[in-house]
Protein backbone atom coordinates (compact mmCIF):
# COMPACT_ATOMS: atom_id res chain seq x y z
CA UNK A 1 0.00 0.00 0.00
CA UNK A 2 2.88 2.28 1.15
CA UNK A 3 4.58 1.62 -1.99
CA UNK A 4 1.35 2.51 -4.21
CA UNK A 5 1.21 5.79 -2.34
CA UNK A 6 4.98 7.79 -3.13
CA UNK A 7 6.15 8.61 -6.84
CA UNK A 8 9.86 9.14 -7.26
CA UNK A 9 10.46 12.55 -9.31
CA UNK A 10 13.67 12.86 -12.05
CA UNK A 11 15.68 15.85 -10.78
CA UNK A 12 18.26 16.92 -13.51
CA UNK A 13 20.23 18.36 -10.65
CA UNK A 14 20.34 18.69 -6.53
CA UNK A 15 18.27 21.02 -4.99
CA UNK A 16 19.75 23.80 -3.03
CA UNK A 17 16.69 25.03 -0.99
CA UNK A 18 13.72 22.98 0.45
CA UNK A 19 11.33 25.25 -1.65
CA UNK A 20 8.48 22.98 -4.03
CA UNK A 21 4.65 23.60 -4.64
CA UNK A 22 2.41 21.93 -6.07
CA UNK A 23 -1.27 21.78 -7.51
CA UNK A 24 -3.48 19.63 -9.68
CA UNK A 25 -1.44 20.11 -12.53
CA UNK A 26 2.16 21.28 -12.02
CA UNK A 27 5.18 21.02 -9.28
CA UNK A 28 7.60 23.79 -8.98
CA UNK A 29 10.79 24.02 -7.73
CA UNK A 30 13.88 25.79 -7.72
CA UNK A 31 16.85 24.13 -8.60
CA UNK A 32 20.51 25.74 -8.32
CA UNK A 33 21.42 28.88 -6.47
CA UNK A 34 21.22 30.85 -10.12
CA UNK A 35 17.69 30.48 -10.27
CA UNK A 36 16.71 27.56 -12.03
CA UNK A 37 13.32 26.51 -11.61
CA UNK A 38 12.17 22.76 -12.48
CA UNK A 39 8.35 22.59 -13.21
CA UNK A 40 6.68 18.75 -13.74
CA UNK A 41 3.35 18.46 -15.14
CA UNK A 42 1.66 16.01 -13.03
CA UNK A 43 -0.27 13.93 -15.81
CA UNK A 44 3.30 12.96 -16.73
CA UNK A 45 5.06 12.45 -13.59
CA UNK A 46 7.94 10.10 -15.56
CA UNK A 47 8.70 12.72 -17.75
CA UNK A 48 11.75 15.31 -17.86
CA UNK A 49 10.49 18.49 -15.68
CA UNK A 50 10.87 22.32 -17.70
CA UNK A 51 13.42 24.16 -16.60
CA UNK A 52 13.02 27.98 -16.74
CA UNK A 53 15.53 30.29 -16.97
CA UNK A 54 15.22 33.72 -15.80
CA UNK A 55 16.50 34.30 -12.08
CA UNK A 56 20.73 35.23 -11.87
CA UNK A 57 19.50 34.46 -7.43
CA UNK A 58 18.43 31.92 -6.06
CA UNK A 59 14.82 31.93 -5.64
CA UNK A 60 12.91 31.95 -2.09
CA UNK A 61 9.02 31.98 -3.55
CA UNK A 62 6.88 30.42 -5.98
CA UNK A 63 3.52 30.11 -5.93
CA UNK A 64 0.84 28.34 -8.63
CA UNK A 65 -2.66 30.20 -10.04
CA UNK A 66 -5.86 29.02 -9.31
CA UNK A 67 -8.43 27.06 -10.95
CA UNK A 68 -9.96 27.67 -13.55
CA UNK A 69 -6.65 29.69 -15.00
CA UNK A 70 -4.02 27.20 -13.32
CA UNK A 71 -0.92 27.68 -15.65
CA UNK A 72 0.75 30.54 -14.20
CA UNK A 73 3.70 30.50 -11.80
CA UNK A 74 4.83 33.39 -9.97
CA UNK A 75 8.51 33.32 -8.69
CA UNK A 76 10.37 35.62 -6.63
CA UNK A 77 14.07 36.56 -5.86
CA UNK A 78 16.34 39.21 -4.62
CA UNK A 79 16.69 40.00 -8.24
CA UNK A 80 12.91 39.54 -10.16
CA UNK A 81 9.97 38.74 -9.40
CA UNK A 82 8.82 36.89 -12.89
CA UNK A 83 5.08 36.11 -13.65
CA UNK A 84 5.51 32.24 -15.85
CA UNK A 85 2.84 31.38 -18.50
CA UNK A 86 3.78 27.15 -18.36
CA UNK A 87 1.59 26.69 -21.38
CA UNK A 88 3.82 29.21 -23.33
CA UNK A 89 5.88 27.06 -26.49
CA UNK A 90 4.37 23.63 -25.63
CA UNK A 91 4.59 23.87 -21.73
CA UNK A 92 8.26 24.59 -22.62
CA UNK A 93 8.00 28.57 -21.42
CA UNK A 94 10.99 30.62 -22.83
CA UNK A 95 10.39 33.76 -21.07
CA UNK A 96 8.65 35.46 -18.31
CA UNK A 97 7.06 38.84 -17.46
CA UNK A 98 9.64 40.68 -14.78
CA UNK A 99 7.09 42.49 -12.71
CA UNK A 100 9.64 43.76 -10.44
CA UNK A 101 13.56 44.08 -9.71
CA UNK A 102 16.38 44.68 -7.28
CA UNK A 103 14.17 44.37 -3.61
CA UNK A 104 15.04 42.37 -0.32
CA UNK A 105 14.81 38.74 -0.62
CA UNK A 106 10.78 38.15 -0.25
CA UNK A 107 9.69 35.25 1.95
CA UNK A 108 6.66 34.00 0.64
CA UNK A 109 3.92 34.97 -2.12
CA UNK A 110 0.41 33.82 -3.24
CA UNK A 111 -1.87 34.76 -5.96
CA UNK A 112 -5.77 36.08 -5.06
CA UNK A 113 -8.65 34.10 -5.04
CA UNK A 114 -9.31 35.00 -8.92
CA UNK A 115 -5.98 35.34 -9.85
CA UNK A 116 -6.04 38.79 -10.80
CA UNK A 117 -3.60 39.81 -7.49
CA UNK A 118 0.22 38.31 -6.39
CA UNK A 119 0.85 38.74 -2.43
CA UNK A 120 4.68 39.25 -1.82
CA UNK A 121 5.93 38.92 1.81
CA UNK A 122 8.90 40.56 2.67
CA UNK A 123 10.75 40.70 6.58
CA UNK A 124 9.40 43.97 6.70
CA UNK A 125 5.98 43.63 6.05
CA UNK A 126 3.38 42.42 2.91
CA UNK A 127 2.70 44.26 -0.69
CA UNK A 128 0.04 43.35 -3.02
CA UNK A 129 1.08 43.47 -6.65
CA UNK A 130 -2.24 44.30 -9.08
CA UNK A 131 -2.04 42.40 -12.54
CA UNK A 132 -4.56 44.21 -14.64
CA UNK A 133 -2.96 48.06 -13.24
CA UNK A 134 0.53 46.41 -14.02
CA UNK A 135 1.41 47.90 -10.15
CA UNK A 136 1.88 47.91 -6.49
CA UNK A 137 -1.87 48.67 -4.61
CA UNK A 138 -1.92 47.64 -1.30
CA UNK A 139 0.76 46.65 1.67
CA UNK A 140 0.63 45.77 5.07
CA UNK A 141 4.07 46.42 7.00
CA UNK A 142 5.38 46.08 9.96
CA UNK A 143 4.85 42.20 10.12
CA UNK A 144 6.52 39.42 8.91
CA UNK A 145 4.30 36.50 7.38
CA UNK A 146 5.59 33.22 6.78
CA UNK A 147 2.60 31.47 5.29
CA UNK A 148 -0.44 32.87 3.63
CA UNK A 149 -3.18 32.58 1.32
CA UNK A 150 -6.44 34.36 0.28
CA UNK A 151 -9.83 33.42 2.13
CA UNK A 152 -11.79 36.47 0.25
CA UNK A 153 -10.39 39.22 -1.73
CA UNK A 154 -9.17 41.29 0.63
CA UNK A 155 -8.33 39.40 3.46
CA UNK A 156 -5.80 37.14 3.99
CA UNK A 157 -5.17 33.80 6.06
CA UNK A 158 -1.64 33.34 7.41
CA UNK A 159 0.34 32.31 10.24
CA UNK A 160 3.06 34.52 12.00
CA UNK A 161 5.27 33.66 15.08
CA UNK A 162 2.95 30.52 15.86
CA UNK A 163 -0.28 32.18 15.67
CA UNK A 164 -2.92 31.64 12.91
CA UNK A 165 -4.31 34.99 12.09
CA UNK A 166 -6.59 36.84 8.88
CA UNK A 167 -5.13 40.32 7.63
CA UNK A 168 -8.08 42.91 6.21
CA UNK A 169 -6.14 44.13 3.99
CA UNK A 170 -8.00 47.54 3.12
CA UNK A 171 -8.84 48.41 6.80
CA UNK A 172 -5.42 46.47 7.79
CA UNK A 173 -6.89 45.23 10.79
CA UNK A 174 -5.11 41.84 12.41
CA UNK A 175 -7.02 39.18 14.26
CA UNK A 176 -6.08 35.96 15.79
CA UNK A 177 -7.71 32.88 15.42
CA UNK A 178 -5.61 30.53 17.04
CA UNK A 179 -2.34 29.64 18.85
CA UNK A 180 -0.35 26.36 16.64
CA UNK A 181 0.96 25.22 19.74
CA UNK A 182 3.02 22.83 18.35
CA UNK A 183 6.70 22.97 16.28
CA UNK A 184 7.20 26.00 13.91
CA UNK A 185 4.85 25.77 11.14
CA UNK A 186 6.60 25.23 7.64
CA UNK A 187 3.71 24.69 4.88
CA UNK A 188 -0.25 26.23 5.16
CA UNK A 189 -3.17 25.24 2.62
CA UNK A 190 -6.80 25.92 2.99
CA UNK A 191 -9.58 23.39 1.18
CA UNK A 192 -12.38 26.66 0.81
CA UNK A 193 -14.62 23.19 -0.36
CA UNK A 194 -14.90 21.44 3.50
CA UNK A 195 -13.77 24.51 5.20
CA UNK A 196 -10.53 23.02 6.25
CA UNK A 197 -7.02 24.43 7.34
CA UNK A 198 -4.28 22.41 7.30
CA UNK A 199 -0.57 23.06 8.58
CA UNK A 200 2.53 21.55 7.88
CA UNK A 201 5.06 21.29 10.63
CA UNK A 202 9.12 20.95 10.76
CA UNK A 203 8.86 18.14 12.75
CA UNK A 204 6.44 15.90 10.01
CA UNK A 205 3.07 16.56 11.31
CA UNK A 206 -0.14 17.67 9.72
CA UNK A 207 -2.41 19.67 11.81
CA UNK A 208 -5.98 20.23 10.59
CA UNK A 209 -8.57 23.03 11.49
CA UNK A 210 -11.98 23.02 10.91
CA UNK A 211 -14.15 25.92 10.12
CA UNK A 212 -13.76 27.42 13.57
CA UNK A 213 -10.34 26.83 13.80
CA UNK A 214 -10.44 24.53 16.42
CA UNK A 215 -8.10 21.48 15.78
CA UNK A 216 -10.09 18.26 14.82
CA UNK A 217 -6.30 16.18 13.52
CA UNK A 218 -2.69 15.74 13.90
CA UNK A 219 -1.25 13.08 11.15
CA UNK A 220 2.53 11.91 11.68
CA UNK A 221 3.42 12.18 8.25
CA UNK A 222 6.97 11.27 9.02
CA UNK A 223 6.01 8.03 10.50
CA UNK A 224 4.95 7.12 7.47
CA UNK A 225 8.05 8.45 5.61
CA UNK A 226 10.09 6.20 8.16
CA UNK A 227 8.23 3.25 7.30
CA UNK A 228 8.57 3.41 4.09
CA UNK A 229 12.35 3.97 4.06
CA UNK A 230 12.78 0.69 6.54
CA UNK A 231 10.34 -1.18 3.59
CA UNK A 232 13.19 0.23 0.94
CA UNK A 233 16.07 -0.55 2.75
CA UNK A 234 15.46 -3.61 4.99
CA UNK A 235 17.28 -6.16 2.81
CA UNK A 236 20.73 -4.07 1.94
CA UNK A 237 21.04 -3.86 6.28
CA UNK A 238 21.31 -0.31 6.18
CA UNK A 239 20.47 1.25 10.09
CA UNK A 240 18.44 4.24 9.76
CA UNK A 241 18.21 6.84 13.13
CA UNK A 242 14.91 8.34 12.02
CA UNK A 243 13.30 11.50 13.76
CA UNK A 244 11.04 13.78 13.79
CA UNK A 245 12.72 16.56 12.47
CA UNK A 246 13.88 14.48 9.61
CA UNK A 247 10.75 15.15 7.33
CA UNK A 248 9.72 18.59 7.69
CA UNK A 249 6.75 19.83 5.53
CA UNK A 250 7.50 22.18 3.03
CA UNK A 251 4.38 22.10 0.64
CA UNK A 252 0.60 20.94 0.98
CA UNK A 253 -2.20 20.42 -1.65
CA UNK A 254 -5.52 18.93 -1.08
CA UNK A 255 -6.26 16.71 -3.79
CA UNK A 256 -9.10 15.09 -2.69
CA UNK A 257 -11.10 15.30 0.71
CA UNK A 258 -13.77 12.92 2.47
CA UNK A 259 -15.88 14.55 5.62
CA UNK A 260 -13.91 13.25 9.26
CA UNK A 261 -17.79 12.65 10.27
CA UNK A 262 -18.49 10.03 7.54
CA UNK A 263 -18.89 7.02 9.71
CA UNK A 264 -17.98 4.84 6.93
CA UNK A 265 -14.15 5.95 7.58
CA UNK A 266 -12.42 4.01 9.79
CA UNK A 267 -10.56 6.81 11.67
CA UNK A 268 -7.84 4.39 12.69
CA UNK A 269 -6.80 3.50 8.97
CA UNK A 270 -4.45 6.48 8.92
CA UNK A 271 -2.63 6.10 11.58
CA UNK A 272 0.53 3.80 12.17
CA UNK A 273 -0.18 1.13 13.94
CA UNK A 274 0.26 1.37 18.01
CA UNK A 275 2.83 0.17 19.96
CA UNK A 276 0.98 -1.36 22.63
CA UNK A 277 4.23 -2.89 24.03
CA UNK A 278 4.77 0.45 25.84
CA UNK A 279 2.06 -0.17 28.45
CA UNK A 280 3.78 -3.17 29.74
CA UNK A 281 6.24 -0.14 30.93
CA UNK A 282 3.62 0.52 33.63
CA UNK A 283 3.65 -2.55 35.76
CA UNK A 284 7.99 -1.73 35.74
CA UNK A 285 7.04 1.65 37.77
CA UNK A 286 6.75 0.73 41.46
CA UNK A 287 6.59 4.08 42.57
CA UNK A 288 6.09 7.61 42.06
CA UNK A 289 7.18 10.80 43.73
CA UNK A 290 3.48 11.79 44.23
CA UNK A 291 1.91 10.31 47.49
CA UNK A 292 -1.15 8.20 46.39
CA UNK A 293 -1.86 7.40 42.57
CA UNK A 294 -5.56 8.64 41.42
CA UNK A 295 -5.99 8.24 37.82
CA UNK A 296 -3.60 6.93 34.85
CA UNK A 297 -4.13 7.79 31.16
CA UNK A 298 -1.88 7.52 28.12
CA UNK A 299 -2.51 9.49 24.82
CA UNK A 300 -4.23 8.07 21.56
CA UNK A 301 -0.81 7.23 20.11
CA UNK A 302 0.92 6.01 23.42
CA UNK A 303 3.45 9.08 23.32
CA UNK A 304 2.81 10.89 26.86
CA UNK A 305 1.23 9.27 30.10
CA UNK A 306 -0.32 11.58 32.65
CA UNK A 307 -0.18 10.58 36.33
CA UNK A 308 -2.55 12.10 39.14
CA UNK A 309 -2.56 12.01 42.73
CA UNK A 310 -4.62 12.65 45.84
CA UNK A 311 -2.33 15.80 46.57
CA UNK A 312 -3.23 17.61 43.47
CA UNK A 313 0.15 16.97 41.49
CA UNK A 314 0.36 15.90 38.10
CA UNK A 315 3.49 14.32 36.26
CA UNK A 316 3.89 13.85 32.65
CA UNK A 317 5.73 11.14 31.12
CA UNK A 318 7.21 10.49 27.35
CA UNK A 319 6.86 6.69 27.04
CA UNK A 320 10.13 5.12 25.78
CA UNK A 321 10.79 2.15 24.53
CA UNK A 322 12.56 0.39 27.62
CA UNK A 323 11.53 3.44 30.32
CA UNK A 324 9.50 6.20 31.18
CA UNK A 325 11.14 10.11 30.85
CA UNK A 326 9.67 12.47 33.22
CA UNK A 327 8.69 15.37 30.89
CA UNK A 328 7.33 17.58 33.51
CA UNK A 329 5.21 18.41 36.73
CA UNK A 330 2.20 20.53 38.13
CA UNK A 331 0.45 21.42 41.03
CA UNK A 332 -2.43 21.65 39.46
CA UNK A 333 -5.62 21.28 42.11
CA UNK A 334 -5.40 22.21 45.42
CA UNK A 335 -7.73 18.97 46.33
CA UNK A 336 -7.51 15.40 45.10
CA UNK A 337 -7.11 15.17 41.48
CA UNK A 338 -10.01 13.00 40.17
CA UNK A 339 -9.69 12.22 36.50
CA UNK A 340 -7.22 13.45 33.64
CA UNK A 341 -7.81 13.01 30.38
CA UNK A 342 -5.93 14.00 27.06
CA UNK A 343 -7.53 15.53 24.20
CA UNK A 344 -8.02 13.69 20.54
CA UNK A 345 -4.93 16.13 19.35
CA UNK A 346 -2.48 14.90 22.73
CA UNK A 347 -1.75 18.74 23.10
CA UNK A 348 -4.07 19.43 26.10
CA UNK A 349 -4.87 17.72 29.46
CA UNK A 350 -8.22 18.30 31.37
CA UNK A 351 -8.36 17.52 35.10
CA UNK A 352 -11.16 17.17 37.44
CA UNK A 353 -10.70 17.85 40.64
CA UNK A 354 -12.41 17.58 44.45
CA UNK A 355 -11.61 21.67 44.94
CA UNK A 356 -14.98 22.01 42.28
CA UNK A 357 -12.67 22.69 39.48
CA UNK A 358 -11.76 21.42 36.30
CA UNK A 359 -8.56 22.64 34.28
CA UNK A 360 -7.41 22.80 30.49
CA UNK A 361 -3.57 22.65 30.72
CA UNK A 362 -1.15 22.69 27.95
CA UNK A 363 1.90 20.72 27.35
CA UNK A 364 4.54 23.54 27.82
CA UNK A 365 3.15 25.99 30.72
CA UNK A 366 2.57 25.53 34.14
CA UNK A 367 -0.20 27.51 34.67
CA UNK A 368 -3.81 26.53 32.91
CA UNK A 369 -5.37 27.92 29.76
CA UNK A 370 -8.71 27.93 30.99
CA UNK A 371 -10.76 27.30 34.32
CA UNK A 372 -13.82 25.84 34.91
CA UNK A 373 -15.20 27.19 38.35
CA UNK A 374 -13.75 28.95 41.33
CA UNK A 375 -11.49 28.63 44.45
CA UNK A 376 -14.03 28.37 46.65
CA UNK A 377 -17.76 29.39 47.14
CA UNK A 378 -17.11 32.87 48.65
CA UNK A 379 -17.49 34.87 45.39
CA UNK A 380 -16.37 38.27 46.60
CA UNK A 381 -15.81 40.07 43.36
CA UNK A 382 -18.49 41.08 40.36
CA UNK A 383 -16.39 39.00 38.14
CA UNK A 384 -16.24 35.95 40.08
CA UNK A 385 -19.93 35.96 40.72
CA UNK A 386 -20.04 35.90 36.74
CA UNK A 387 -18.54 32.72 36.90
CA UNK A 388 -19.59 29.11 36.34
CA UNK A 389 -19.81 27.56 39.87
CA UNK A 390 -20.23 23.58 39.87
CA UNK A 391 -22.17 22.76 43.17
CA UNK A 392 -20.12 19.39 43.98
CA UNK A 393 -16.65 18.23 43.53
CA UNK A 394 -15.78 17.23 40.11
CA UNK A 395 -15.51 13.64 39.42
CA UNK A 396 -15.30 13.20 35.63
CA UNK A 397 -14.45 15.22 32.82
CA UNK A 398 -13.61 14.58 29.23
CA UNK A 399 -13.08 16.45 25.85
CA UNK A 400 -15.87 15.58 23.48
CA UNK A 401 -16.77 15.24 19.96
CA UNK A 402 -13.17 15.81 18.22
CA UNK A 403 -12.09 18.22 21.10
CA UNK A 404 -15.30 20.97 20.44
CA UNK A 405 -16.80 20.32 23.56
CA UNK A 406 -16.34 19.17 27.48
CA UNK A 407 -18.15 16.79 29.31
CA UNK A 408 -18.15 17.00 33.24
CA UNK A 409 -19.81 15.50 35.62
CA UNK A 410 -20.23 17.28 39.61
CA UNK A 411 -22.29 15.09 42.08
CA UNK A 412 -25.38 13.91 39.87
CA UNK A 413 -24.94 16.42 37.53
CA UNK A 414 -23.92 16.16 33.79
CA UNK A 415 -22.57 19.35 32.58
CA UNK A 416 -22.00 20.44 28.58
CA UNK A 417 -19.44 22.81 27.95
CA UNK A 418 -18.51 24.77 24.40
CA UNK A 419 -14.82 26.42 25.04
CA UNK A 420 -12.47 28.52 22.90
CA UNK A 421 -9.00 28.34 23.69
CA UNK A 422 -6.87 32.03 22.70
CA UNK A 423 -3.68 32.99 23.89
CA UNK A 424 -2.26 36.29 22.51
CA UNK A 425 1.19 36.99 22.82
CA UNK A 426 1.15 40.80 24.28
CA UNK A 427 5.23 41.17 24.44
CA UNK A 428 8.57 39.85 25.43
CA UNK A 429 8.13 35.95 26.78
CA UNK A 430 4.38 37.41 28.32
CA UNK A 431 0.99 36.17 27.26
CA UNK A 432 -3.14 37.74 26.96
CA UNK A 433 -5.17 34.61 27.97
CA UNK A 434 -9.00 35.81 26.36
CA UNK A 435 -9.85 31.56 26.09
CA UNK A 436 -13.78 31.54 26.49
CA UNK A 437 -16.62 29.03 28.13
CA UNK A 438 -19.97 28.52 27.81
CA UNK A 439 -22.56 26.03 29.88
CA UNK A 440 -24.23 24.33 26.77
CA UNK A 441 -26.90 22.37 28.47
CA UNK A 442 -26.78 20.96 32.72
CA UNK A 443 -29.02 17.51 32.93
CA UNK A 444 -29.39 16.62 36.37
CA UNK A 445 -30.23 12.18 36.98
CA UNK A 446 -32.10 10.32 39.77
CA UNK A 447 -28.82 9.67 41.27
CA UNK A 448 -27.08 10.91 44.40
CA UNK A 449 -23.57 10.77 42.13
CA UNK A 450 -22.36 10.08 38.81
CA UNK A 451 -19.68 7.84 39.33
CA UNK A 452 -18.61 7.24 35.75
CA UNK A 453 -18.37 8.81 32.61
CA UNK A 454 -17.47 7.76 28.86
CA UNK A 455 -18.04 9.26 25.28
CA UNK A 456 -16.22 8.60 22.34
CA UNK A 457 -13.68 11.54 20.95
CA UNK A 458 -11.79 10.09 18.16
CA UNK A 459 -15.02 10.95 15.79
CA UNK A 460 -18.05 12.32 15.94
CA UNK A 461 -20.49 10.22 17.79
CA UNK A 462 -23.27 11.50 20.28
CA UNK A 463 -23.34 8.22 22.44
CA UNK A 464 -22.80 8.46 25.92
CA UNK A 465 -22.62 6.56 29.05
CA UNK A 466 -23.06 7.42 32.72
CA UNK A 467 -22.59 4.91 35.42
CA UNK A 468 -24.32 5.96 38.97
CA UNK A 469 -24.27 4.84 42.45
CA UNK A 470 -27.60 2.89 42.31
CA UNK A 471 -26.53 1.14 40.11
CA UNK A 472 -27.72 2.18 36.59
CA UNK A 473 -26.22 2.33 33.05
CA UNK A 474 -27.68 5.75 31.40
Amino acid sequence: MLSEAFHRLYCPTSMVTHLCICSDNYIAMPLNERGNIAVWNTKALSQKPSILTGHHKTVSALALSHQPTCHFLCSCSSDNIILWNLMQNGGQPTKGKVLHSHMEPPIYCSFGSNNSEIAVSFPTGIWVFDLKKNSWTRSVEGTCFTEFVFVKRDVLLGVEKNFLKTWHLESKEIEIKVSVFTDFSTALCVHKRNSIVIIGTACGHLNIYDRKYSLIRSIQIWKLLAQQIKCDSSGDGTFHDVKSDSFPIYSLQVFSYESFSNPDINIYEIHENLNFENLELLSTKESFDNPVLSSLQLTVDGEYMSCTSSKGLIDIFKVKKKHLQIFRSITAHKEKINEAKWSHSKQLLITAGSDKMAKIWDLEKQSPLLTIGVENDNLTTAKEKHKFVFEDAVQQVQFYYLDNFILAAAGNQLHLFEYAINVQKSGIKSYLNTSSLKLIKKIPLETKRITSLAAMNQFFSNILFGVNNIFKIN
